[in-house]
């Protein structure tokens, strides 16, 4: 049988075609099982958005804000080979979700699951004095700063030791320095009372007494940081302890996250 050559190309051509379509058919069906896998993994899984919130730590020298920032960051942390610190340190502190929504993914087709994550930004400035007008020039730029103000304190089996260290850091020259320009930006203030264990016993176990005491012993600095950002809250702490200072963290998160989820009922329901 005699076939010519336009027989022969259209055969070919059209081997070709058929050829194409089958290669196209699979690379559809290979596409299609990528997308349902892809959605399939996006259907049992979310995504993270972290929400940050910041916190500014200041205060005198040897007061403990090393020491904090080292507990929080790691609770094993050794405080008796801490040092001050000569440099503005900043850690970031994974907090609890906060929110759970859902948000539509056109690519995909599909809603896809966000949890909102807390995280706290602090910021611990040194002793020095003037690293205070730096914190403080630094507010603007943060989102919704809690500040807190640690008060030098020194004690031993019969007391606080009386010291002026705390009424020079919070000086009536640098307190009026300040006035009116960050309050607005300040979402709370806390007070910090570190070093209580080396109070006697009977002391360390009340704190109104304690506070009482350390009113009297730094009046002026009192007077000050109240007249200027009352309310403030104050928290009694031992590093050397451990003592409250998980529960100052919890109350650092309570302040920037008025409602937090309910990871039982709300984020896994």
């Amino acid at each position: 049988m005699k076939v010519d050559l336009f027989s022969i190309i259209s055969i070919i051509l059209a081997t070709g075609t058929l050829i194409t379509s089958i290669c196209a058919i699979i690379v559809q069906n290979k596409y299609k099982k990528l997308k349902n896998d892809i959605k399939k993994h996006f259907e049992d899984f979310y995504f993270i958005e972290d929400k940050i919130y910041d916190v500014v730590i200041i205060g005198p020298r040897y007061s403990g804000k090393t020491s904090l920032l080292g507990l929080w960051f790691s609770p094993w942390f050794d405080i008796s080979k801490t040092k001050p610190s000569n440099d503005m340190v900043t850690i970031n502190i994974n907090g609890p979700d906060i929110k759970k929504y859902n948000k539509f993914d056109s690519t995909f087709g599909l809603e896809r699951t966000y949890r909102e994550k807390l995280v706290l930004r602090v910021h611990a400035y040194t002793g020095e004095e003037a690293q205070r007008e730096e914190a403080f020039k630094g507010l603007p730029n943060l989102n919704n700063p809690v500040l807190i103000l640690f008060l030098y304190i020194d004690a031993n089996n019969t007391g606080l030791i009386n010291d002026n260290k705390n009424n020079t850091y919070y000086s009536k020259k640098f307190m009026l320095s300040i006035k009116d320009k960050y309050f607005k930006y300040i979402n709370k203030v806390f007070v910090i009372i570190n070093k209580i264990d080396l109070l006697p016993k009977h002391l360390n176990q009340n704190s109104k007494e304690v506070l009482k005491l350390v009113r009297i012993n730094n009046s002026d600095a009192i007077e000050r940081i109240e007249s200027l950002f009352s309310p403030v809250e104050y928290r009694l702490i031992s590093c050397e302890t451990n003592e409250n200072i998980t529960k100052l963290l919890g109350d650092l998160v309570s302040s920037e996250v008025k409602e937090i989820i309910d990871l039982k009922n709300n984020l896994n329901g």
